[in-house]
């Protein structure tokens, strides 16, 4: 479904680039004309009136030798209405009389504007278009390319402004002409996007917003969307305990029914049998509220990382216990778990993540969706999802801190965006009680009303994008090797499904609905489709070759290493957390990055620790020998003693061989008496 882009003679190369990245984030096509001549002007009205067309983006400068009347004409749909116009401003002196005509009066100029200097915010108003960005300011590292002067501003609707300290005007504007919906922007030109990863998606969005904004309104259910607004919160490490350091589950499922969040705990396979009973009835009962995935397997420390100080074989059989003990807490508990693995301390390289894939995972969860080693991808598209399939034909998805403060800019972005929002923090986050997270949940379900708190499994489940096609069937970019599938319409349905694949693991089934499903294994991609009833839902589920057996994987807690560092950590998490001078400790331990040093040398050093523990246990045990020795020795010698007192003093024979009897069985016999000799 093409984007008919036409430009002046001169080109600009801006908003070309601005115009590609939204045609491809909503999957649309986009063809370009250019202007030279007044005879390309037939050219235009022909590319207009395809009937796939979904809208029009014109320089200003390349509607000198158009009529108003003409392109709305070309842009008309029976039965539909007017395909939506953009007519973008570069701030000439010649854009003057252009910007009011093709506004019906409501701009009468579009001024340039000089202070480059000064920073710049984009701040939306509050507009249908908007939708989760209303009321949102976004910094702006460019420069505008003019101001529009508005003479009637009831005729139109004000969608977006620039804001510095010395000046606000009017960038981006809609209006309408009989059945012709016009919107007019001032031209953005961008400083190069932001480097850092936390700032990175609000600049480079803040490039692009009126334009992403023009071509989803344009695009409508025909651009690619997600199936769902959707959100988590993650608590990373604790067991099934009440409470587990300053995590106090029941409280925490009181807020959570008050302020509509939903808890994942990221459980350390290692603890599989350590559950309370109160706490796994909690969960069992209130599966909308609380969930499982898999942290790791031992936590000991990046057990994932780097394969010099991990190799890859180790990380395979890591990957397949952390699985094997979680089907084994799941049996012990009745308690559910998402195959979703939250890689500890930082993410893992590529080759694990083919793991992953290869052991049947649905997804992993980290705070960076790029492996370890890997380069992220050039396109400026990648920093617009948080998932990404683009390493292993693996599911990645990127997740933030809520223990560092939350933009609000930023949940709004990725709720305009349909991006599912992540957060993740530690026990110690709620040092100040349970509703720590209170705020951050009001403000997505504020800014976003239809955001659904699911576990991370229900999310890789739903982690695909849909668009509608020409023939009312739907297209599916699928991201998981797990998905559920809704028809929310009254009529039946066929999803065309596309997945990436490489092919480099063989596919051991792929299923609907437990059924054999074929498929088409394209270049770089398999292809099925689905028919889906009025209101139905079905579930894929594509599996592959491996050589696990969960019920003769060894699922016991072995390593010497990993069961002190367990301990400890419940120490630190449990106890040490809960006073001022404990968490003073745990903060100076984090912030001087004493981990790190820890994580360096901690097996030589547990190793020298355990030498020293058996050693002082060895001593312990030679010095109670010794001293037991000691005082059997000085016992005898106090018998003898009183036995030589005893003879000396005449006492009569029968009293000297009793006690000596006695001293016989006293001493174990150890002192035979010599009674012939008496």
């Amino acid at each position: 479904m093409p984007v008919v882009l036409v430009s002046g003679a001169g080109g600009r190369n801006v908003l070309e680039e601005q115009v590609t990245l939204g045609v491809r984030f909503y999957g649309l096509s986009l063809e370009k004309i250019n202007v030279r001549q007044p005879t390309d002007g037939a050219k235009v009205l022909n590319a207009l009136r395809q009937r796939d067309v979904v809208a029009a983006i014109f320089e200003a400068d390349a509607l000198s030798t158009l009529e108003l009347g003409k392109v709305s004409a070309a842009l008309h749909r029976d039965g539909i209405g007017n395909r939506p116009l953009l007519i973008v401003f570069s701030g000439s002196p010649n854009e003057a009389r252009l910007a009011a005509a093709w506004s019906a009066g409501l701009v009468s100029d579009c001024k340039a504007r000089t202070q480059a200097a000064d920073k710049w915010e984009l701040r939306f108003g509050q507009s249908s278009l908007a939708l989760q960005l209303v009321g949102i300011a976004l910094p702006f590292k460019g420069i505008p390319s003019c101001g529009f002067e508005l003479t009637n501003a009831s005729s139109g609707e004000v969608l977006v402004e620039a804001a510095s300290p010395r000046d606000t005007f009017p960038v981006f504007v809609s209006t309408s002409i009989k059945q012709q919906q016009i919107f007019l922007l001032s031209g953005l030109t961008p400083d190069e996007p932001a480097t850092q990863d936390r700032s990175r998606l609000l600049a480079a969005f803040a490039n692009v917003a009126p334009v992403m904004m023009f071509l989803r309104h344009a695009a409508g259910e025909r651009g690619w969307h997600a199936p769902g607004q959707y959100a988590n919160l993650t608590v990373d490490d604790p067991w099934l305990v009440e409470p587990y350091g300053n995590l106090t589950y029941w409280a925490l499922s009181t807020e959570m029914s008050h302020h509509n969040f939903h808890t994942t705990v990221a459980f350390i396979p290692w603890n599989f049998e350590r559950s309370r009973d109160e706490v796994i009835s909690l969960f069992r009962t209130n599966p909308e509220r609380f969930s499982i995935a898999i942290h790791g397997n031992n936590h000991d420390h990046r057990e994932f990382g780097d394969y010099e100080k991990v190799p890859l074989a180790e990380q395979a059989f890591g990957v397949k216990q952390a699985l094997a003990r979680m089907q084994r807490f799941s049996r012990n508990t009745g308690i559910p778990f998402d195959p979703v693995m939250v890689f500890p301390h930082a993410v893992a390289p590529a080759q694990t993540f083919e793991l992953l894939r290869k052991y049947n995972y649905w997804s992993t969860a980290n705070s960076e969706n790029v492996p370890l080693g890997s380069v992220e991808p050039k396109d400026a598209l990648f920093a617009f999802r948080p998932q990404t399939t683009a390493f292993g034909n693996f599911l990645s998805i990127k997740r933030q801190s809520a223990e560092i403060p939350v933009s609000r800019g930023l949940i709004a972005i990725n709720s305009y965006l349909e991006n599912p929002l992540l957060f993740y923090v530690h026990q110690e986050f709620f040092g100040k009680g349970a509703q720590a997270f209170n705020s951050i949940a009001d403000d997505v379900n504020r800014i976003a009303p239809d955001t659904q708190w699911r576990n991370l499994g229900d999310i890789a489940q739903h982690s695909y994008l849909v668009r509608l096609r020409q023939d009312g069937d739907y297209d599916v970019l699928a991201f998981s090797p797990n998905l559920v599938f809704t028809n929310r319409q009254d009529r039946k349905v066929v999803f065309h499904i596309r997945k990436a694949e490489d092919f480099s693991l063989p596919i051991q089934s792929l299923n609907l609905d437990g059924a054999g499903l074929s498929y088409q294994r394209l270049k770089d991609e398999i292809t099925f489709d689905v028919p889906v009833g009025p209101q139905q839902a079905r579930h894929i589920e594509m599996r592959y070759v491996n050589d696990l057996n969960l019920e003769q994987m060894p699922v016991s807690r072995t390593r010497v290493l990993a069961s002190i560092l367990r301990r400890l950590s419940d120490f630190r998490d449990i106890t040490l957390s809960r006073s001022e001078a404990g968490q003073k400790l745990i903060a100076f331990y984090s912030h001087s990055r004493l981990n790190v040093l820890e994580s360096n040398i901690e097996r030589p050093v547990v190793l020298v620790l355990v030498s020293l523990i058996v050693l002082f246990l060895t001593g312990l045990l030679y010095r109670k020998l010794t001293l037991s020795g000691k005082r059997a020795a000085r016992s005898l010698r106090l018998r003898r003693d009183e036995t030589m007192e005893i003879l000396s003093s005449g006492v009569a024979r029968s009293s000297v061989v009793m006690r000596c009897e006695n001293s016989s069985k006293v001493l174990g016999n150890r002192v035979p008496v010599a009674k012939d000799k008496i």
